[in-house]
């Protein structure tokens, strides 16, 4: 499952037309757990980068962003 979950957010972040993805999405695929482990190992190869944005309702939302 890592490595399916690994390949779908590399592929969603190479394929679709933004840099900034909220984590939400890939949470409500694969679980929050997993996600948590690939943006992990995502991040310690400078792939991506992760912060909080304000959402709806001034809520923060975690997101991540591809690294050029």
């Amino acid at each position: 499952m890592f490595e399916a979950c690994t390949t779908y957010i590399e592929a969603t972040i190479n394929t679709v037309g933004r840099d900034t993805f909220v984590v939400e999405q890939f949470e409500d695929r694969f679980g929050k757990d997993l996600v948590d482990d690939v943006i992990k190992a995502l991040k310690k190869e400078k792939k991506i980068s992760e912060s909080e944005h304000e959402g709806l309702n001034s809520e923060k939302v975690r997101v991540i962003t591809k690294r050029s």
